[in-house]
């Protein structure tokens, strides 16, 4: 699970969660399969208790934006 502390900011809540799971550690794009490995909108993160507190996919990649 996912609990990070974002003391010092006043945060309201997720502008944007992009990720990349849920693909084989070595998959890539090529020339003939651009889109094989794609990133996509995430969920399952939420701003709550003054933290960033959710659930994510083992071996997977996020970017968070939160509003401030």
């Amino acid at each position: 699970s996912l609990d990070i502390d974002l003391a010092g900011f006043r945060p309201t809540g997720i502008a944007e969660h992009v990720t990349i799971a849920g693909y084989p550690l070595t998959a890539t794009n090529t020339v003939k399969a651009q889109n094989r490995v794609v990133p996509a909108r995430g969920k399952g993160v939420a701003v709550r208790d003054g933290a960033l507190k959710g659930k994510i996919p083992p071996r997977s990649y996020h970017v968070l934006r939160v509003k401030v």
